[in-house]
């Protein structure tokens, strides 16, 4: 279901992308909860797709560019971490 139509885009719910992502045999290790520890907000959801870790940044164009900085740290910090 799409919802909150803002500045002529429309928002996906975080569970709408999960269900998507769960369609996907190439895709798995999903997580969309918030990740304090490492710094990882609500809405990113992280999974790894075809043997790589991915990301999805439901948010303006500054929260993604935030969310991607902080994946890039957990990325060089903590290898093996996908969420």
């Amino acid at each position: 279901m799409l919802t909150d139509r803002l500045n002529g885009r429309v928002r996906i719910p975080v569970e709408d992308v999960v269900a998507l992502l769960n369609q996907l045999p190439e895709v798995s290790q999903i997580e969309a909860a918030a990740d304090r520890a490492n710094s990882i907000a609500a809405g990113v959801v992280r999974c790894v797709y075809d043997g790589r870790r991915t990301v999805v940044v439901d948010a303006d164009p500054k929260t993604q560019i935030n969310s991607l900085v902080d994946l890039v740290e957990l990325h060089l910090e903590a290898p093996g971490v996908v969420g």
